[in-house]
C-alpha cells in the first residue's frame, strides 16, 4: 500500500508549539477598562483575583499579532495627512494611560489626535481594532443603514464600554475607531460621543467587581452556552476543576483596599504586587471558587462536599 503523505506541516506545527509556549504569562494586577464591558461579571472578578493564567492558542496569538501590525499600519497612514496630529505615546515608551479606584481600575488607549478633516477642532480618543472579514463586513452594514449613532454600541459592546470609559478619563468628547479588514485591505471608521452616564455605569460596574469579597453569580447554567463554552473558567464555573493559583488574591484572607493595594488580614499588613503573588502558608481558598460545599472549617482548613459526593479539604498544613 502507498504511504499517505502527511497532511499536518511538522515545521508550521513546530511553531504553533513555540509561540504557544513562549506567550507572555504575566499576571496584569488590575481590572482594565479593554473588558469592564465583558457581561460575565464573574469572568471579570476571577481575571481580577489571579485565578487561573489564561492561555491562548497559536491561532489566537497570531491574530493578536496581527491587530499589532494593523494597528501600526493605520497610525502610520493617518499620520500622512498633514492636518493630523495622532499621539500614541506620553512619552517614548509609554502609552496614554489613566488609573482610577485606588490603582485597581486602568487602561492605556491607543491614542489621541486633533486635525480629523471632518473635525478638526475636537478632541478624539482613538483606537484601532483588527476584526476578521465577517464582523469587518457587519460594521460597514450598520454604519450604512443607522450612520455613526450606535453603531459602535451595536457593534461591539465591549468595545464601546471601552470607548466610553477612555473618553471619561482622557477628558474627550468624541471617539475615533479605525477597523480594518484582516491585512488592512480595508479600513471603516466610526465615531462614538461621549455620554456621561454610560460612562458612570461602566466604572460603577469596575469598582463593584473590585470589591465584591465573592465572585458573582455564573452568567448561564447551561456548560454549553456561547459565553461559557469556549471560556477560560469554563472547567471552574462548569465542571470540577479546581483553582491552581495560589497567590493572596485568590486567599479569603486578602482584600482590596480602597486607597489603592492589598492587605492581609491574617497578617494585618499590607501587600505589594511580589508579596501578592508569592502568597503564603496560611493560604486558604475563598469558598466560592471552590466547586463544592462548605461543610465545616477552622482557621487552619476548609472542609468541602465535592459534586461528586466526595470530601476535599483545604488546609494550610
Amino acid at each position: 500500500m502507498v504511504k499517505l503523505p502527511e497532511i499536518e506541516d511538522p515545521t508550521l506545527r513546530a511553531i504553533d508549539s513555540i509561540m504557544e509556549s513562549n506567550q507572555e504569562t504575566r499576571t496584569r494586577p488590575y481590572l482594565g477598562a479593554s473588558a469592564i464591558g465583558d457581561s460575565c461579571e464573574r469572568k471579570l472578578w476571577l481575571n481580577f483575583r489571579w485565578v487561573k493564567n489564561g492561555f491562548i492558542d497559536a491561532a489566537g496569538l497570531r491574530r493578536i499579532n496581527d491587530g499589532h501590525r494593523g494597528e501600526h499600519i493605520i497610525a502610520m497612514l493617518l499620520k500622512t495627512v498633514p492636518s493630523v496630529d495622532l499621539s500614541t505615546e506620553k512619552e517614548p515608551g509609554v502609552q496614554h494611560s489613566f488609573e482610577s479606584i485606588g490603582g485597581h481600575f486602568r487602561g492605556n488607549c491607543d491614542g489621541l489626535l486633533t486635525g480629523l478633516l471632518q473635525d478638526p477642532e475636537t478632541l478624539y480618543v482613538w483606537e484601532c481594532k483588527i476584526s476578521n472579514e465577517a464582523k469587518y463586513k457587519k460594521l460597514v452594514s450598520l454604519k450604512s443603514l443607522r450612520g455613526d449613532v450606535d453603531a459602535l454600541k451595536n457593534w461591539d459592546y465591549v468595545y464601546y464600554a471601552q470607548a466610553q470609559v477612555y473618553m471619561h478619563f482622557f477628558e474627550a468628547k468624541k471617539h475615533y475607531l479605525t477597523v480594518g479588514s484582516p491585512g488592512v485591505r480595508d479600513i471603516v471608521s466610526i465615531v462614538t460621543h461621549y455620554d456621561a452616564e454610560e460612562a458612570e455605569k461602566f466604572i460603577e460596574k469596575a469598582r463593584r467587581i473590585i470589591f465584591m469579597p465573592r465572585p458573582a453569580a455564573r452568567i448561564s447554567s447551561d456548560p454549553a452556552w456561547h459565553e461559557c463554552k469556549y471560556c477560560t473558567f469554563h472547567g471552574l464555573c462548569h465542571e470540577d476543576e479546581l483553582p491552581r493559583q495560589k497567590s493572596c488574591r485568590t486567599c479569603l484572607h486578602s482584600s482590596p483596599l480602597k486607597t489603592g493595594g492589598w492587605k492581609c488580614e491574617f497578617h494585618k499588613k499590607e501587600l505589594d504586587i511580589q508579596d501578592q503573588l508569592k502568597g503564603c502558608e496560611h493560604h486558604l481558598f475563598v469558598p466560592d471558587i471552590i466547586p463544592g460545599e462548605q461543610v465545616n472549617s477552622n482557621e487552619n482548613w476548609v472542609e468541602y462536599r465535592m459534586r461528586d459526593g466526595k470530601t476535599w479539604i483545604n488546609s494550610t498544613t
